[in-house]
């Protein structure tokens, strides 16, 4: 049987979340996490990877295994290059309750309301997970369940879009 192992992360912060409705592309919910890359948490994650991809590789000797969990923020933004992503995704509808946010009441669940956006802090509860799909064999991150913990600056928010229109309108040669 496949080995599956279960971390939670802390100190995350959300990007591109579909918690609420599937994906578009991949069909799939899920959110891109992003952790720093001097993040004690990474050692622990990178064990959870190496346990799981161990197993895989005692049952699958002869085929290449495909680990690509950690993508360089470098490679996507400037401003992401503090930081890893790790996609983790799921086809369970129940991901969608499984959406918290952290008060000082305790753990109250999330609506799909726009309140949980990119760039918020985040906890994730993660399985990595070995697959052997159609020939293809390798690891994924399974999302398991995930919380908002305090804000987050909002990505892509720079201002008002309003102050982009304030200076009034000015008739100019679009040349």
């Amino acid at each position: 049987m496949a080995r599956t192992e279960k971390i939670v992360l802390k100190r995350l912060r959300a990007s591109y979340p579909k918690l609420f409705e599937r994906d578009t592309m991949s069909g799939k919910y899920g959110c891109d996490l992003l952790i720093r890359k001097d993040d004690p948490q990474l050692d622990a994650f990178k064990r959870v990877c190496d346990l799981v991809a161990k197993d895989c590789r005692d049952c699958n000797p002869k085929k290449a295994i495909k680990m690509e969990l950690l993508t360089d923020g470098a490679e996507k933004a400037e401003e992401l290059s503090g930081y890893f992503i790790i996609k983790a995704k799921t086809n369970q509808d129940s991901i969608r309750n499984n959406v918290f946010r952290r008060t000082e009441m305790g753990l109250v669940q999330v609506e799909d309301d726009g309140s949980f956006y990119g760039g918020c802090n985040c906890e994730a509860s993660v399985s990595v997970h070995w697959y052997d799909f159609e020939g293809k064999v390798g690891l994924h991150v399974l999302l398991n369940g995930i919380c908002q913990t305090e804000g987050g600056e909002p990505f892509g928010s720079d201002g008002s879009a309003k102050s982009d229109f304030e200076d009034g309108y000015e008739e100019e040669d679009p040349v």
